[in-house]
Formats: C-alpha cells, sequence, structure tokens
C-alpha cells in the first residue's frame, strides 16, 4: 500500500477509527440487550459452549459464512437461495435489532 499525501494517510486513518467504532457498538449493544432480556449467556463457541461476554469478533465469525445467491440462466434469475439462519443467528439478529430479512435477497424480501 502506497500512501501518496496525507490525505490517504488520514482516509485509512479514519477508516481504522470507524471499524473500531463499529465493533464497540455490535458488543455493547449485544451485551445491554442480553442484561435487558436477562439472558446470561450464548451458545457462540465450538460444540455449543457458552460465552458471557460475547465479542464482535466471535460475532462476525458466526455470521461470516451467510450469504444469498441466485442460479441465473440465459441472463434471468431462476432460483434465489437465501441463507438458513440458525436459532443462533436468530436470536443474535433480534438482540441487536437487525430484522432477520436483512440477509435475504432483495427479491425474496420484497414478496
Amino acid at each position: 500500500m502506497y500512501l501518496k499525501s496525507n490525505e490517504r494517510i488520514d482516509a485509512f486513518g479514519f477508516l481504522g477509527y470507524v471499524a473500531l467504532v463499529v465493533h464497540a457498538l455490535i458488543e455493547r449493544t449485544l451485551r445491554r440487550a442480553m442484561r435487558d432480556e436477562g439472558i446470561t449467556s450464548l451458545a457462540l463457541y465450538p460444540e455449543d459452549r457458552h460465552c458471557t461476554s460475547p465479542t464482535a469478533a466471535r460475532v462476525i465469525e458466526i455470521f461470516e459464512p451467510l450469504f444469498a445467491h441466485d442460479l441465473i440462466e440465459q441472463g434471468a434469475v431462476v432460483k434465489t437461495y437465501d441463507p438458513l439462519l440458525t436459532k443462533l443467528h436468530r436470536q443474535i439478529l433480534d438482540l441487536l435489532g437487525v430484522p432477520a430479512s436483512a440477509y435475504m435477497s432483495a427479491r425474496t424480501a420484497a414478496k
């Protein structure tokens, strides 16, 4: 990466700052929602081991493999495949206040 100008250095610094703020907000929102709902732990670790203080990194890791994709034949969408949200995914989305439709393709969410 070449930092040819001061503006580019400032931009990379700002992006790092934004990433840290988003990271902190995910953790704070999730932990507060758990406290408000009376949830003491979530099964975030492998083998459904429980976590009392979830981190944003672990939450992002859990959602990483989810994606929607389209089957296209001759330029037309034949079928849309949405990700399969588990009970844990839905619980985390509810705690964060994110609708499950955010993980559905635009065509499926519009129906």
